[in-house]
């Protein structure tokens, strides 16, 4: 127990220190250093579509790799090392400037090889805990998780916007990526520094690795399987529900309701939303059941239609509560897929769930890109949200039809 309370510590630190790394080199510090860079609003969600189209072919070839792994730490501190570095690259356009032709090929250049680093690493993180933590504590260290990277990312998403303040814009978005990749490096550390203490193998991945570690393996016998073929078009919509928080920024900036040095502050909001969904989902779970509060969730998100109707507090305050109900959805549906799926088929069964999703993903913001500049952007939330609603009604009734404890409250 005592290694477990040591590398609980190193990994909420890690957790920690990877998320403020986030915070200053991704969403919308990166969505307003390419606004000012000259990228337009179009461009910025083409950008996006390929780098979740690389994340996502890098997800389906390599996702057996882990399973070869005896010791999860050493590449998980390679992986995310190099990718500081790499993300650190963001500052030399700060320095130098960013009017020259080569700005945006090179940055696309750069955003592709971290979504691999990314692939990589979240591969890699799922096994992790088999090897550094008793699974029976794992709820102890997932509980406290949220709210490390909460915190996190709020205390970024409110203090950029005092630096903006009172130095030029290039100079604080530099120093941000410079700083993102050292704390890239101290989360690798982190990792790297934790003691073993758990099995190496799950039954899953001792299966998958029979197969030869693909992927691919084993996916004609899951197509068999009714679950997945009835999930498969609501993982897809919630895809487009994930497009617009990853648009979002570019959203606000485009109606004018922040500017490239205030647009942090929607960060922060989403930090917010994602502390406080911890809490309510937990209480909804037992007041209503998983697929009662999975569509809660889906029916908050709705808020977010009216959040650029109104003044950037107007916007903060129903981003906010938007994104409570996105992450309460995230919650529920693992929570239903693991109460009805059999551990035989879990792993290949949650890979191209995730799949699916990051697919929809990929062509969501593809499809927002274009639009954003042929209709309001009121009509490309509408759409979002109302795909996102769809995945929320076809898991609620997919729960109801394959789950025997479906509407038990726990």
């Amino acid at each position: 127990m005592q290694n477990n309370k040591s590398n609980f510590i190193k990994l909420w630190l890690s957790d920690a220190a990877y998320a403020v790394a986030s915070a200053l080199s991704t969403g919308s510090v990166l969505t307003a250093f390419f606004l000012r860079g000259g990228i337009s609003e179009g461009q910025i969600g083409g950008y996006l579509s390929v780098i979740q189209l690389v994340n996502f072919a890098i997800s389906m070839l390599l996702a057996g790799v882990s399973s070869r792994s005896k010791d999860t730490r050493r590449p998980l501190f390679r992986i995310t090392a190099v990718s500081g570095a790499v993300t650190a690259l963001h500052a030399l356009f700060c320095l130098f400037g960013t009017d020259t032709p080569v700005f945006f090929p090179t940055v696309l250049l750069i955003g592709c090889v971290i979504a691999i680093l990314t692939a990589l690493r979240t591969i890699y993180s799922y096994k992790l805990p088999c090897e550094v933590m008793d699974l029976r504590y794992y709820s102890v260290y997932a509980g406290y998780q949220g709210l490390f990277i909460g915190a996190a990312g709020i205390s970024v998403g409110f203090l950029l916007p005092l630096f903006y303040e009172h130095y030029s814009f290039m100079t604080v978005t530099g120093c941000a990526f410079a700083l993102s990749g050292i704390f890239h490096l101290l989360s690798a550390t982190l990792v790297y520094r934790l003691v073993p203490c758990g099995t190496t193998d799950t039954p899953d991945e001792t299966q998958l690795e029979s197969r030869g570690g693909s992927v691919f393996a084993g996916v004609a016998a899951l197509w068999k399987h009714k679950a997945f073929r009835a999930l498969l078009l609501p993982n897809i919509l919630r895809g487009f529900g994930a497009g617009l928080i990853s648009m979002y920024s570019v959203f606000v900036i485009s109606e004018g309701i922040f500017t490239e040095e205030t647009v942090s502050l929607t960060t922060a909001a989403l930090n917010i939303g994602t502390l406080l969904s911890c809490f309510i989902y937990v209480w909804a779970v037992r007041k209503i059941g998983i697929p009662m509060t999975g569509l809660l969730g889906c029916t908050v998100f709705v808020l977010l239609c009216f959040s650029v109707l109104g003044s950037p507090m107007v916007c903060l305050i129903l981003y906010t509560a938007a994104y409570v109900g996105y992450n309460m959805v995230c919650c529920a549906i693992p929570d239903m897929i693991y109460r009805s799926v059999g551990s035989d088929i879990i792993s290949l069964f949650q890979t191209w769930r995730l799949a699916m999703t990051q697919l929809g993903l990929t062509v969501s913001t593809a499809l927002y890109s274009i639009l954003i500049e042929q209709i309001s952007v009121i009509w490309i939330l509408v759409i979002g949200t109302a795909a996102f609603l769809l995945c929320g009604v076809g898991y609620y009734l997919y729960y109801k039809v394959y789950s025997k404890d479906a509407f038990l409250v726990s």
